[in-house]
């Protein structure tokens, strides 16, 4: 039985070589896979690199060069893994390595989203864990789908671009009381507004709170703990920040200091 035809979106980047025709050939080369029709491709759009590290580290951010990114909308009938492996195999004509996080590449093909699947397994995860939040998915993306619902954002596209070109800025960093990073979010939102003085930083440990903050939020981090390790009002304040709708980054609760101080410097440079 041939599957039903999802409309997947598939994020470019590149900062090395000719970036402009490695996209414009693996543009080319997904039109090609048995199975996906290509209907739109964005703009080319250049970006900053992006460490993960606060305002000390952007001579370091200034050796590497800047980041070609594009999203293609595709229409397809391949499972999730499927069209992951066959986008794997592009980026291995460019020689792509995967290394680490940040690191120079000719060529990145991640699949974004596909139809309302959510997908949590060794290899993939969808949608894209850190897409919602991400300013140079987020633009492409809305100018070839803008009207795309994200299945766990539970919004569109265009609202979550909207959501990020927002002023004040606002970090809610959801943690519940009792949780074992309690102590350590505290910390967190002290250095946080130290770095990030255009910001505000939000600790939520309530359901009461969140209610109250969460319009005003530009981003929600939730430190995301099994359900069975929280009291009712753990429960509760989880089923709430699940239900944002906007931005979000969700983290495994025991996260160490210097790894949220990471991946929440990052999403704010990410966020512009």
């Amino acid at each position: 039985m041939t599957m039903e035809s999802q409309i997947g979106l598939i994020a470019f980047g590149s900062n090395q070589g000719d970036s402009e025709q490695i996209f414009a050939d693996a543009a080319n080369q997904i039109s090609k896979i048995k199975g996906v029709d290509v209907e739109r491709v964005s703009r080319a759009y250049w970006t900053k690199p992006v460490k993960g590290k606060s305002d000390a580290t952007e001579s370091e951010r200034a050796v590497q060069s800047p980041y070609l990114n594009a999203v293609i909308k595709v229409r397809t009938t391949l499972e999730p893994q499927q069209l992951l492996a066959a986008t794997a195999d592009i980026e291995r004509e460019y020689g792509r390595v995967r290394k680490q996080r940040w690191d120079d590449r000719t060529i990145d093909l991640d699949l974004l989203l596909l139809g309302d699947q959510i997908v949590e397994s060794e290899g993939l995860t969808l949608p894209h864990p850190r897409m919602s939040f991400r300013r140079f998915v987020l633009e492409p993306a809305a100018e070839v789908a803008s009207n795309l619902i994200h299945p766990i954002a539970n919004c569109t596209i265009h609202q979550l671009f909207k959501k990020i070109n927002s002023h004040p800025k606002t970090m809610g960093i959801a943690c519940s009381i009792g949780q074992p990073n309690g102590l350590v979010v505290d910390e967190v939102v002290e250095k946080l507004a130290k770095c990030f003085p255009t910001w505000t930083f939000k600790k939520i440990f309530s359901e009461k709170i969140f209610s109250e903050i969460q319009q005003a939020l530009t981003i929600l981090v939730l430190l995301d703990p099994p359900n069975e390790l929280l009291d009712e009002a753990g429960r509760n304040l989880q089923v709430q920040t699940k239900r944002f709708a906007g931005p979000y980054l969700r983290l495994n609760p025991e996260i160490a200091e210097i790894d949220l101080m990471t991946e929440v410097q990052a999403a704010i440079q990410t966020i512009g």
